[in-house]
């Protein structure tokens, strides 16, 4: 999804970067946070450990996932149609390192949490 802002950034001025806290796919990227949320909750013994899941996207799926999804697909909602085709145009090629064999692989960073109650 950060790929997807980043080459939509200059054609879309009201994209907006939502704060760390803000609710989303990105809401837990902080592992303190993550921690101190648990923690405030009553859970004892949390254990965070990252890990890396090889995640993939067919690519004749890949341009409505990258401009649906995230803060590119929310910027996209009210805009018109001529603006939907450029940032098209604009997005679909920031992802070519990652397409091979018909598919867009990429990492996805993910928390193994656990805790006690």
């Amino acid at each position: 999804m950060t790929e997807a802002a980043r080459a939509a950034a200059p054609l879309l001025p009201d994209l907006r970067v939502p704060p760390p806290d803000a609710p989303g796919p990105f809401a837990f990227a902080d592992r303190e946070r993550v921690h101190r949320i648990l923690d405030a909750s009553g859970w004892s013994d949390v254990d965070i450990r990252p890990i890396d899941a090889p995640s993939s996207v067919a690519e004749k799926d890949l341009l409505s996932y990258a401009t649906r999804m995230g803060q590119v697909g929310q910027a996209l909602r009210d805009a018109d149609e001529a603006t939907r085709a450029r940032t098209a145009e604009a997005v679909r090629p920031a992802f070519d390192a990652y397409v091979r064999d018909g598919a867009a692989r990429f990492t996805a960073a993910c928390w193994l949490v656990s805790a006690r109650a």
